[in-house]
């Protein structure tokens, strides 16, 4: 009994999947990523992206054989995907801005009490040898004078 309704419920996939056209499955993907897209991490973009060029690869494949409402109906959802993507990369940007602010703020607490810390920082972080920090120095003096 178990076996049937394995392959009952199969079945009635594949023709649910068979009757439904390439653009009204695009839409579909489309819409359901609009109304998820506020809590996809990285990795839910990349695996969206994937699926989404899977479906618009289909869609280039067989575009001759689509109606013009059809047509219509996967441009708009190409259209719409591609400003949440937009959208999905502001918002990454501006978390990271946000993010290097914060960094930023604390390091400017840091150096402004300890210049050796500062010094330190160029050393090993940003790889400076002593000459160029000398240098930096004097044109920030030279600078501020």
């Amino acid at each position: 009994m178990r076996k049937f309704i394995a392959i009952a419920a199969v079945a009635l996939t594949m023709i649910c999947a068979a009757g439904c056209s390439v653009p009204q499955r695009l839409n579909t993907f489309v819409n359901r990523t609009e109304r998820r897209a506020y809590r996809y991490s990285i990795r839910d973009w990349e695996y969206s992206l994937h699926r989404y060029e899977s479906l618009v690869m289909q869609y280039v494949r067989n575009y001759t054989y689509y109606t013009t409402a059809e047509k219509r109906m996967a441009m708009n959802a190409i259209g719409r995907y591609h400003a949440l993507l937009v959208k999905a990369g502001v918002k990454e940007g501006a978390s990271l801005l946000y993010e290097l602010r914060e960094y930023a703020g604390a390091l400017q607490d840091v150096f402004a009490q300890d210049v050796g810390a500062f010094v330190d920082f160029l050393r090993d972080v940003l790889n400076m040898g002593d000459e160029k920090i000398f240098q930096l120095r004097k044109r920030l003096y030279d600078e501020f004078d």
